[in-house]
């Protein structure tokens, strides 16, 4: 993913008795001011999810993310690079116990 920003501001000062104002112009020229910021980012992700089930009653899951960023410093820790760009690892895990397959939850007819 790509992303490139723009922000462009003006601001004039004493234009008009009402400080209404058409245009930069109609301010003093040593009280305007302006600015921006142009900015643009790349960010890449690569992810896997694995799911085992086990009789339709136990769980297990695990995902490893691999994410890349142009944003995050040279000096960051706990990363590796490629070609000079961070990557972070991120993992999870789980296990889950589904009750309500197990025979003593069962309702048995009276």
């Amino acid at each position: 993913m790509t992303n490139n920003f723009e922000f462009d501001w003006g601001l004039t000062k004493n234009a008009h008795e009402n400080d209404q104002y058409r245009t930069l112009q109609d301010g003093q020229n040593n009280l305007r001011e302006i600015g921006g910021q142009s900015r643009s980012w790349t960010w890449m992700g690569l992810s896997e999810y694995i799911t085992y089930t086990y009789k339709d009653k136990y769980l297990a899951t695990a995902t490893i993310s691999l994410d890349g960023s142009s944003r995050v410093g040279d000096n960051a820790i706990n990363t590796i690079k490629n070609r000079d760009v961070p990557f972070g690892i991120f993992y999870s895990g789980g296990i889950a116990w589904r009750l309500s397959s197990e025979s003593f939850l069962k309702i048995r007819p009276g």
